[in-house]
């Protein structure tokens, strides 16, 4: 029911059923954390967020897409170091963990800190796909880090082969990036695709 109430943005309802459960698995803390993002309240995500850290002591026993919610949650709130903890003891880390916690230090205007992480992973082609790719790129405009942008795009896009035609937001993205850094010519080829 959570998951039905979630899919329909009726995430207070969401939220009720949470609360009538004596103890939930991994989905029902996963669709918690996400509708306390879609209430964007502060005070309820921290209630529901120590809830599920009391439950789930043992990261160990999480599953990964709860460890990856729980990066969005705390990182839509600020809490910047409790989602890079979490991110920390994710053992098999896969590229929506990577993505999250660039989303979450992006999110919280820290993104030299995201690029650190883009480059920590960006060797992994298991780590690292094209949201990570337009993460980075959106770093680098908010850094005015011209040099590492094109980088990456020669490095990842133009010799990986990547098909950009396919990522719409990846185009915006390239086309934002080169425009900010003044390459109308080069933001209007990719638009005109």
């Amino acid at each position: 029911m959570m998951t039905a109430y979630a899919d329909n943005h009726r995430y207070n309802d969401a939220l009720s059923v949470y609360e009538s459960f004596d103890d939930g698995d991994d989905i029902c803390h996963l669709l918690a954390v996400k509708a306390c993002v879609g209430v964007n309240d502060a005070k309820v995500a921290q209630r529901i967020l120590s809830q599920i850290a009391r439950r789930t002591r043992d990261a160990d026993n999480n599953s990964v897409e709860l460890d990856n919610t729980l990066i969005t949650g705390y990182g839509h709130f600020g809490h910047v170091e409790q989602a890079q903890k979490v991110f920390d003891g994710i053992r098999r880390k896969t590229d929506v963990s990577v993505n999250n916690l660039m989303h979450t230090l992006m999110h919280n205007s820290l993104y030299p800190r995201a690029l650190r992480i883009y480059d920590e992973y960006q060797a992994s082609t298991e780590l690292i796909d094209g949201v990570s790719l337009l993460l980075a790129l959106k770093c680098c405009t908010h850094t005015n880090d011209r040099a590492k942008g094109l980088r990456i795009i020669a490095e990842k896009l133009i010799a990986g082969n990547y098909d950009i035609q396919r990522h719409t937001e990846l185009q915006n993205t390239l086309i934002h990036f080169y425009g900010c850094f003044n390459d109308v010519q080069k933001s209007t080829q990719i638009f005109n695709g």
